[in-house]
């Protein structure tokens, strides 16, 4: 069974179990084959098919929404996604879509600000001025749906921090308010609310959109198909 997107807390969706695939030219094939071949011409198939689902599901996910790459690839625990491969014990592959909230600068935030420092980049062993950091003078907009901007008037920009214990400061593009973190929505602007950083959905939410799912599970469905086919065909071939 190939699971395409599943919660940290392993609500699986968008699945498809290998042990229906059984059209004619595949049932013909298996007639040739021992238990072990058809066994590992699955586990091929499933592998070959869960990297096309993963890569599917990137896809699908930057056509929607402005969620970079390289962020839908980060595999550590809890953010993008990540595989795992189907072994001779276990006929199974998945792709985790992480939970955690992605921040709200980079949903292409656009604001009018000024210059409050430059940052340092090295060349050649030398340093130079690199990106200018701004801190907001007007509202924020952040584009989180493609084509689809949103002005957050509560929203500011500071461009600098301090670091609490060492008091140095670091260049930083975090969204802020004044509000509280709460469910469904965050609560901007009462004056006893702290200040706070904004994010956005999480890679989770992003690939389990009902449009990306229609994107990816008819492309990975048919590769799969073709994929066990191919596989077992050349085992097929190699035993004669």
């Amino acid at each position: 069974m190939i699971h395409l997107v599943r919660f940290s807390n392993f609500y699986t969706m968008l699945k498809i179990d290998v042990r229906k695939q059984g059209d004619e030219k595949i049932t013909a094939l298996k007639k040739q084959l021992s238990k072990q071949q058809i066994a590992s011409a699955t586990r091929m198939a499933l592998n070959d098919s869960i990297r096309k689902g993963k890569t599917e599901t990137r896809r699908s996910i930057t056509e929607i929404y402005n969620i970079k790459a390289s962020r839908i690839n980060d595999a550590n625990k809890g953010k993008g996604l990540s595989l795992k491969l189907a072994s001779k014990t276990n006929l199974s592959a998945e792709v985790d879509a992480g939970h955690i909230p992605i921040s709200l600068s980079e949903a292409n935030p656009k604001y009018k600000g000024r210059v409050v420092a430059n940052t340092v980049k090295y060349r050649k062993g030398k340093a130079v001025k690199g990106k200018s950091v701004k801190r907001s003078t007007g509202q924020v907009s952040i584009e989180i749906v493609k084509g689809q901007r949103k002005i957050i008037s509560s929203a500011f920009t500071i461009g600098l921090g301090t670091h609490s214990d060492t008091g140095n400061k670091f260049a930083t593009s975090a969204i802020f308010a004044r509000g509280k973190k709460g469910k469904p929505t965050f609560k901007f602007g009462k004056k006893r609310y702290p200040i706070d950083t904004l994010s956005t959905i999480s890679v989770a939410t992003a690939a389990l959109n009902v449009k990306a799912k229609e994107k990816v599970m008819p492309v990975v469905s048919d590769f799969y198909q073709k994929s066990v086919t191919r596989q077992m065909q050349r085992l097929v071939d190699k035993g004669k």
